[in-house]
């Protein structure tokens, strides 16, 4: 349950004021370009970080692949150009596409790598992308496993990422939840050079990048999530069968 969270609500406070941010935060994403649309304007100021890719945006489990190669490149100039300096840095090198297919190996490497942190950072579950959901799915069932475990888990945080709404992609917002309201940054000037210098080395995914803002980015306490129904949407952006696939491996690890 995540209806209590008193690190997160700190953790959103200090990202909601101008000065660094001394939680210890794992951001939890699925490619090499979600952590710069998460929070490009943020990360200069997470002072202990830990950054968590599950896949490096490659096809298959192949990182060192043509297409992974140059998505790591990318991905290594952004976080310079965010001027993010992870503590930590682990990328899990899970196929791009395919997170659900081995949804239960990522519980099990976040239960090790979330144990020591206040706040974890990941996907809203929202139907946009099965990678992002997969994600979502398993920081909640990783933190429960370590609330179960340990008695004590991180709280969990959102960031905006996209949606399906009548039809069409509404990139850069939530889909709303009344217990838990958005924080909206608007960045300050350096802020967003930051975020746009960031945006520019991701030239291989200039069509999906298109979508999201460059001005602002917004955070909020991760809802209580149904895990056991699809996205609160209702219609996701990667249709019906993947949805069944997906919804069938999430099922098959609910408590």
């Amino acid at each position: 349950m995540n209806g209590h969270a008193p690190r997160a609500a700190a953790f959103l406070a200090a990202l909601g004021s101008s000065g660094p941010v001394t939680q210890r935060v794992a951001l939890v994403v699925a490619h090499p370009d979600d952590d710069i649309i998460a929070a490009a304007g943020q990360l200069a100021r997470l002072r202990r970080l830990t950054l968590i890719h599950a896949t490096a945006g490659a096809p298959g489990a192949n990182g060192d692949s043509e297409i992974g190669r140059v998505r790591k490149a990318e991905l290594a100039a952004s976080l310079s150009a965010a001027a993010a300096a992870p503590e930590r840095q682990f990328l899990y090198d899970l196929p791009d596409g395919g997170v659900m297919d081995q949804i239960a190996d990522l519980v099990g490497r976040l239960i090790v790598d979330l144990s020591d942190v206040d706040v974890v950072m990941t996907h809203p579950f929202e139907g946009g992308h099965t990678d992002h959901d997969a994600c979502a799915f398993a920081v909640w069932r990783a933190c429960e496993d370590l609330t179960r475990t340990r008695g004590m888990a991180p709280d969990r945080v959102e960031f905006s990422s996209y949606y399906s709404r009548r039809g069409k992609v509404r990139a850069g917002a939530f889909w709303e939840d009344p217990g838990c309201p958005a924080l909206r940054i608007d960045l300050a000037p350096d802020a967003m050079a930051r975020r746009v210098a960031a945006f520019a080395c991701h030239r291989s995914q200039d069509q999906n990048l298109r979508y999201f803002y460059l001005d602002r980015e917004s955070f909020r306490r991760a809802p209580d999530y149904d895990f056991a129904e699809p996205p609160p949407p209702k219609a996701t952006l990667y249709g019906p069968e993947a949805e069944a696939q997906l919804m069938a491996r999430i099922r098959a690890l609910l408590p």
